[in-house]
């Protein structure tokens, strides 16, 4: 297992700048666990801010040399923010409804990271919801598996 610290203040004013980035965030990251049993143990925004980052990263540096670990990250923090995880779900099981964590990190997504793909899915999810009375209804249900199935394409 990889230690970042280690690994950062050793080569972080050694490397080029995109890898520099890269160990900074992996240190941060790893300070900062997001999982723990399958649940979110850290803020929902925080999850968002690094989806946002690893996809600003990505598409600065789309040659980087570990660039499939840097894509990676980004689609599965994109569908975290999205979709939460086996235990912190986006939706309330009994009502359907967005879980506050969720509305309220959406709603940050989208006035403050306009113009990114988070954003632009973010939109989807929530226009979707709007037409559908703010419920996960079938159609909620099926524009999440095709999401589902298009974020494994990549």
């Amino acid at each position: 297992i990889v230690d970042w610290a280690k690994l950062a203040s050793f080569f972080s004013g050694k490397v080029t700048p995109p890898m520099k980035e890269y160990i900074l965030q992996n240190v941060a990251e790893q300070k900062d666990n997001a999982y723990d049993d399958g649940g979110i143990v850290i803020g929902m925004d925080t999850i968002a801010e690094r989806a946002i980052f690893w996809e600003k990263f990505n598409r600065q540096n789309p040659y980087f040399v570990r660039s499939e670990e840097t894509r990676e990250s980004e689609i599965w923090l994109r569908h975290t923010v999205l979709m939460g995880s086996d235990n912190t779900p986006a939706f309330n099981f009994e009502t359907q409804m967005p879980n506050d964590d969720f509305k309220r990190t959406w709603a940050l997504i989208l006035q403050k990271y306009p113009g990114t793909t988070l954003a632009r899915d973010v939109k989807e999810l929530s226009d979707l919801l709007a037409s559908e009375g703010g419920k996960r209804t079938k159609k909620v249900e099926d524009w999440q598996t095709q999401y589902n199935n298009k974020l494994q394409e990549k």
